[in-house]
C-alpha cells in the first residue's frame, strides 16, 4: 500500500494488514482503546470501562501487568453479566484491550472497530475467529490514520530548536487531558518558531477525531522510536 492509498483507504482489514511490520503493541492497543471510547456510552458495565482505562495506562508503562490481569478478569465477568443485553456486543471488545498476546491485540483492534460500528453480527463472528468478515469502516480508518500518520511510509523530521519546553508542555497537556482541541494552538506555536514541517502542521489543523496515540503528539513527546522520525 502506498501513502496515497493509505490516506484514502476505508478498508480496515487492508490497513491493518499493511501495518503488520510497523505497528507496536502500544499503538495497536491505543487504537483498540480509541475504538472502545467511540462507543463509550454503550459500555454499560463499569468494569468494561475500567478495562479500557487500565489498558491505556499499561500502554504508557504506568501500571504493572498484575493490574492488567485483574482488569481482564473483571472485564470477563462483565461480559458474562451483560450477555443477552443489547450492549453485550461491546463488552468483549473492552475485555480484549487487556490481552498481552500480539495476535490477540490484532483481534482486539478489529473487534473494537466492529463494535464501534454497531454491527453485532460481525463482532460476534470475529471474536470467534472468522477473519473473513473484516469490512470497511470509515471512522475507524480515520482513527488508524490519526495514530500512525505518514510514518509507516516516510520519515518526518523536526528541528531540535523547535522542541522547546513550551511546545513539549503543550503536547503533554494535550495527551494527558485528551484536549485535542488544542492541536491548532500547537500548530500555531510551532509555526511561530519557524517550523515548516508540513505533515505536522497539517495534521494539527485537520478537523475530525484525534485520540490518545495521535502520531504528532507522540512524535513531539518521543513516545516511540519508529526509525522514521528524527530531530536534527
Amino acid at each position: 500500500m502506498t501513502e496515497a492509498e493509505w490516506r484514502a483507504c476505508t478498508d480496515l482489514k487492508l490497513m491493518l494488514k499493511s501495518l503488520r511490520n510497523e505497528a507496536s503493541e502500544r499503538k495497536l492497543r491505543l487504537f483498540a482503546c480509541a475504538c472502545c471510547r467511540h462507543f463509550w456510552e454503550l459500555l454499560i458495565d463499569e468494569r468494561s470501562r475500567a478495562a479500557v482505562d487500565v489498558a491505556e495506562r499499561f500502554s504508557d508503562g504506568l501500571i504493572a501487568s498484575e493490574e492488567v490481569r485483574a482488569a481482564l478478569v473483571s472485564a470477563m465477568e462483565a461480559t458474562v453479566a451483560v450477555r443477552g443485553s443489547r450492549s453485550a456486543r461491546t463488552e468483549p471488545a473492552a475485555r480484549l484491550r487487556c490481552q498481552h498476546s500480539p495476535e490477540m491485540l490484532w483481534r482486539a483492534a478489529a473487534t473494537a472497530a466492529f463494535a464501534a460500528s454497531g454491527d453485532a453480527a460481525h463482532v460476534n463472528a470475529h471474536v470467534h475467529g472468522n477473519e473473513g468478515l473484516l469490512v470497511p469502516y470509515r471512522e475507524q480508518a480515520r482513527l488508524l490514520r490519526d495514530i500512525f500518520g505518514p510514518l509507516p511510509f516516510r520519515p518526518v523530521s523536526l528541528r531540535s530548536q523547535h522542541l522547546t519546553p513550551e511546545i513539549v508542555a503543550l503536547a503533554l497537556s494535550i495527551y494527558n487531558d485528551r484536549a485535542f482541541d488544542r492541536l491548532p494552538r500547537l500548530a500555531d506555536a510551532l509555526e511561530a518558531l519557524g517550523c515548516e514541517a508540513g505533515a505536522i502542521l497539517e495534521h494539527c489543523r485537520q478537523p475530525g477525531t484525534h485520540v490518545r496515540g495521535c502520531w504528532v503528539v507522540d512524535f513531539l513527546l518521543r513516545k516511540e522510536s519508529t526509525g522514521r522520525s528524527w530531530f536534527p
